[in-house]
């Protein structure tokens, strides 16, 4: 009878030993999903939740058609609250065992992960010294234009006298003569889209209501430079040579690009006839 008796207190003691310490465990678990900021919702297969956290009932409160949005495949939403927007991201995955069959979502605070996303993508469509468009985003909306058949006029861009001016005034200054070139071409007129194609190379897509004008603006665009040659007293020639091509002339992209480039070409040669 002792023997049995000492053998069930050990067996409660073994089984309060392995009670406490998942209530424990079920105590940590709580409080880590409290002071998580990130969201844990746990949805049965018949619809019922079983587990919402704070962030979640914050969330809900807001929305209360956030639970059938995320069921329904939303992946990412912005929550304002106090003038302060919190992006979150929603990752899925199954609970499939013999006790549990359920859709656990965690809603994570990705509000850092997507401002440095905006900055990559800043960088990848705003050239940084000039503010223009990259080679990448420019010759994006070429592609477009093409595709969406719109008229328009290529102008392939290309500064004179850089290197002369890197290579005696130094790159700050050089910096500044692009800088100028591009300023006065992205103040040609609405609607015109101006690339920094690379080094000091740019191309100008003139939509089709400046179609006549284009030799003018450009002109304009060198006596502004010619003015701020003057007024700035440098000690060296500023000046565009130009090149344009007709959107009909060619669908392909790359073919227009080679065109406008070759007629530039054309009139840098004249630029050094003239000016030497």
């Amino acid at each position: 009878m002792c023997a049995k008796l000492k053998l069930h207190s050990k067996k409660f003691r073994e089984v309060k030993a392995q009670y406490d310490k998942q209530q424990k465990e079920y105590t940590i678990f709580k409080e880590l999903l409290g002071a998580s900021p990130d969201g844990f919702l746990v949805i049965d297969k018949k619809g019922e939740v079983l587990l919402k956290n704070t962030v979640v009932q914050k969330l809900v409160k807001a929305d209360e058609a956030l639970f059938e949005e995320v069921k329904a495949g939303l992946r990412e939403f912005v929550f304002s609250e106090d003038d302060l927007d919190t992006t979150y991201r929603v990752s899925h995955f199954e609970i499939d065992s013999e006790t549990i069959q359920a859709d656990v979502y965690i809603m994570r605070d990705a509000t850092e992960e997507r401002e440095k996303e905006r900055e990559l993508e800043q960088f990848a469509i705003f050239d940084m010294l000039t503010g223009a468009l990259t080679r990448y985003a420019g010759m994006d909306i070429l592609y477009s234009w093409i595709a969406g058949e719109r008229k328009f006029t290529l102008c392939f861009i290309d500064m004179d006298n850089l290197k002369y001016v890197n290579d005696t005034f130094g790159h700050a200054e050089g910096d500044t003569y692009i800088i100028d070139v591009a300023n006065l071409l992205k103040m040609m007129g609405d609607g015109i889209e101006v690339t920094r194609l690379g080094g000091d190379e740019f191309m100008v897509l003139i939509p089709e209501k400046y179609a006549g004008k284009e030799e003018q603006m450009l002109a304009g665009v060198q006596g502004q430079l010619e003015v701020l040659t003057k007024e700035f007293d440098k000690q060296y020639e500023s000046r565009i040579s130009y090149g344009f091509v007709a959107s009909g002339e060619s669908e392909d992209p790359s073919l227009l690009l080679s065109l406008a480039d070759e007629r530039m070409y054309e009139c840098k040669r004249k630029n050094k006839k003239r000016y030497n």
